[in-house]
């Protein structure tokens, strides 16, 4: 029983980690510089998704106020 256990174990740690490995083969290869525009845009996106991250934090800390002061 312990022996089918470790088998099962590793076989599907096995398949996780094919699975987790494989993932990026798919993905097309960048150039090592990027232009300035796909700098530029990707700053733009990480600022944005970081201003949607501190809305909704803004958002549960208020709402933990009010659920602390009931």
């Amino acid at each position: 029983m312990l022996t089918v256990g470790v088998a099962l174990f590793a076989t599907f740690s096995g398949f996780l980690a094919n699975l987790f490995l494989s993932a990026n083969e798919g993905a097309p290869e960048h150039n090592a510089v990027d232009s300035e525009s796909d700098v530029q845009a990707t700053l733009q996106h990480v600022e944005r998704l970081h201003m949607e991250q501190q809305a909704a934090l803004d958002q549960l800390r208020a709402q933990i106020a009010v659920d602390n002061t009931s």
